[in-house]
């Protein structure tokens, strides 16, 4: 799974090559700015400076440019027309630069809402090429959320305005971003079209960098469509370009491209030097990013090379093995691309599959499955086709409109002619006046016969239009039926995908209460209890699990991280190590099986004593009886032990509450991790200890919405001791359901009553 290196340029940012020397002159021309609009311009231009040096500083300038802008548009009565207008044209300008430095240095902040403001502003001074930059820029943005469907749409809103207003680089960028685009999914014909058209306006424009960009994609692309030989020409130019540029990463890149086709041309050899080759200059860059790739590519072509290799030594497949593991995890220690993640651990998990470590190749396989994208589904691809079309459906609007309008200014002129001719005829009709009784009924007779043919041709006119609007309505409604024909069709697919999500998280739920203790295993180990257990989703991060030996029953309740699916495979590998605990010779007190059981988290997720903090663990109730000496060993992780002790004399008496106080820690990784703590408890026969989540007790409801809270627990859980063990699973169930009412539940719920008798 090799990854391409894609050069994506977005309209995001202006290189500055201004020196500190004009740095200080336009801090000086600031102070000294004999008006406002001056002193804006100067502040957008040392935020430019500061853009890609201290992006910080420049979004502290386009912020004061946005101040000094907004405070004289406030007094808008006062200015003239030009001033306004120059003001609100300053005002989108520095609201755009600051979303656009946001957007270089990947920051969280509001992006979107800068730019829709800045795109209000520019509409309302009618600035197209602002107009489309936004435009642009938004669609950078979804491109960056992997909305594509969005980020299209906007991309053919900013191509429809730079073709109106001639921009041609405007245009070649746009192309460029639609190509990549449709490279993302797959539709390497029409990324080819858009990439060839915006080569062909670089050109024209004489910007030799971009048409090297240009040609590194379309090089990708040819690669992906098995054109090896025009894909590592393409890519070739392009590095040599970015060399008289000195542009060092955009040449790793290339070099990293043309490697890639060696892999999938079986030249490994070749493309294991042009990796090596590539990685040098991503160090001589300091690239993390480009680094990773390399070594995940240097990782991807060893395995191939050793699916490949034949007459060799078992030692050395082996060493090409574990030369692979090496780079591979070298590249998942560097990233946090969720993506190269993705990649990086299919390919551990394939290399662990070969090297036989079931164990490694499973965890891999989970992180793989984990991150896995679908960002190229089908209904994206549709979007993508249905934003293409929107945006011929604009073009040829505009068309019309221009038609539109045209025949207005026809029908106007037509109308002033008209009017001008009936005063003439008017002027004429005076004169006649004193002529002979012949001619004036010659006149009259001529007059009525003009004023019949003129009503004819406004009649016809009218008839003409009445029939065109029907067409057109009858078009429209065409349309509107074949789009809701895809509707329905979208909307039966989706259906479609959800019962099939559905039918594979019920088929989890019987894997996991097949994992968990039936009902047969419970009745022989404990006899007299009870289980409440209500996972919130369809699959359960909580569980719960016995097992006996040496004369002692085990009996645990735990509550892993998170819900539904990602909780149960967590609460499945919990419960696989407490069984492979029970199966070693030697017997476990409580709190050394809970000290391995963290060990086991810890390493199962790669992490040591002294890695960054996470958040995948358990807490746990752990108890083992020991019935010939009637004790109790427990150990617990955040969770207590309830014990309801009852007078060995006088079994009509209340219950005495005992609860037993966990280690404040989780099994899982802590910044201060203790050994874990074993208490000893004596019981006498009849005594119920109840073992819980904290599913029950954080659960929201009453009237004031609140959580319920262990104080009320233990009081409940007092108020159902005297009832038969039964009664006291439906009792507490009762009243969480009353307690709950129509609020969501907040968490799995496990409560388990065991009642112990000799």
């Amino acid at each position: 799974m090799k990854i391409n290196v894609l050069l994506y340029f977005l309209l995001l940012s202006f290189f500055s090559t201004k020196g500190q020397s004009v740095a200080d002159s336009l801090s000086k021309l600031i102070q000294h700015a004999s008006h406002d609009t001056i002193r804006c311009q100067y502040l957008l231009d040392l935020g430019d400076y500061y853009e890609n040096r201290i992006p910080d500083s420049a979004i502290y300038f386009y912020q004061k440019a946005e101040v000094v802008s907004w405070n004289n548009l406030l007094k808008v009565k006062q200015l003239n027309a030009l001033e306004a207008k120059i003001f609100a044209d300053l005002f989108s300008k520095a609201l755009r630069y600051r979303a656009i430095v946001l957007l270089n240095q990947k920051r969280n902040g509001p992006i979107l809402q800068l730019l829709n403001t800045s795109l209000r502003m520019a509409e309302i001074i009618s600035n197209k090429k602002a107009i489309s930059a936004c435009y642009t820029n938004i669609g950078v943005y979804y491109l960056d959320h992997a909305y594509y469907e969005k980020a299209l749409e906007y991309y053919y809103k900013a191509l429809h305005i730079s073709e109106q207003i001639q921009d041609k680089k405007g245009c070649a960028n746009l192309y460029n971003n639609i190509a990549n685009i449709h490279n993302l999914q797959f539709e390497y014909k029409k990324a080819v079209n858009y990439y060839l058209k915006a080569i062909k306006l670089y050109k024209e424009l004489n910007i030799d960098y971009f048409v090297a960009q240009g040609y590194n994609n379309l090089g990708i692309t040819y690669k992906n469509l098995k054109k090896y030989h025009e894909a590592a020409s393409l890519l070739s130019k392009a590095q040599q370009i970015f060399s008289q540029y000195e542009d060092i990463s955009h040449q790793a890149s290339c070099i990293t491209n043309i490697g890639i086709i060696y892999f999938e041309q079986n030249q490994y050899d070749s493309a294991l030097l042009y990796h090596k080759k590539a990685f040098e200059l991503y160090k001589t860059n300091e690239d993390t990013d480009g680094m990773v790739i390399c070594y995940e590519n240097l990782s991807e072509t060893l395995i191939a090379k050793y699916e490949n290799l034949k007459n060799t030594t078992k030692t050395e497949n082996q060493n090409l093995l574990l030369q692979a593991k090496f780079y591979a995890e070298k590249a998942l220690g560097w990233t946090t691309n969720k993506y190269y993640t993705n990649v990086i651990s299919y390919s551990l998990m394939n290399i662990h599959k070969r090297l036989n470590n079931k164990i490694k190749a499973f965890e891999y396989a989970n992180q793989y499955i984990a991150t896995k994208d679908s960002l190229f589904s089908e209904e994206k691809t549709k979007a993508l086709a249905q934003a293409e079309a929107l945006y011929k459906n604009e073009k040829q609007r505009y068309i019309i409109d221009q038609f539109n309008a045209q025949k207005a200014l026809s029908q106007k002129t037509m109308e002033a002619q008209q009017a001008i001719n009936e005063k003439q005829r008017t002027i004429i009709i005076s004169v006649i006046v004193g002529l002979i009784l012949v001619g004036i009924l010659l006149f009259v007779v001529i007059y009525f016969l003009r004023l019949n043919q003129i009503a004819n041709r406004k009649l016809t006119i009218k008839n003409h239009q009445i029939t065109k609007q029907k067409e057109e309505i009858a078009v429209q409604r065409d349309e509107i039926a074949s789009q809701r024909d895809v509707v329905m069709q979208q909307k039966a697919q989706i259906e479609m995908y959800h019962k099939a999500l559905k039918d594979s998280i019920y088929y989890a739920e019987n894997i996991q209460k097949a994992v968990l203790p039936g009902e047969f295993h419970l009745n022989e180990l404990l006899q007299n209890y009870f289980v409440l257990f209500l996972p919130r989703d369809i699959v359960s991060g909580d569980f719960y699990w016995t097992y006996s030996k040496n004369n002692l029953v085990y009996l645990a309740v735990a509550d892993c991280t998170g819900h539904g699916v990602p909780g149960s495979l967590m609460s499945m590998m919990a419960i696989s190590y407490l069984n492979e605990l029970m199966h070693s010779a030697e017997e476990l007190q409580t709190n050394k099986m809970l000290d391995l059981l963290r060990t086991h988290i810890i390493k199962s997720f790669g992490r040591g004593e002294h890695s960054e903090k996470m958040k995948d663990g358990l807490d746990i109730v752990l108890v083992a009886i020991d019935k010939s000496k009637k004790l109790v060993h427990f150990s617990g992780a955040n969770n207590p032990l309830y014990i309801l002790k009852q007078d060995e004399n006088d079994t009509t008496s209340m219950y005495q509450l005992v609860e037993l106080s966990p280690d404040k820690m989780p099994v899982g990784f802590h910044t201060l991790m203790r050994p874990f703590n074993e208490q000893v408890y004596h019981y006498n026969d009849g005594d119920m200890i109840y073992l819980s989540t904290d599913g029950f007790c954080d659960q929201f409801g009453g009237n004031d919405n609140k959580k319920f809270m262990r104080k009320q627990f233990k009081t409940l859980l007092m108020e159902a001791a005297n009832l038969a063990l039964n009664e006291q699973c439906k009792f507490l169930k009762q009243r969480l359901l009353d307690w709950k009412g129509n609020s969501p539940q907040t968490d799995d719920i496990t409560v388990v009553g065991w009642k112990l008798l000799s």
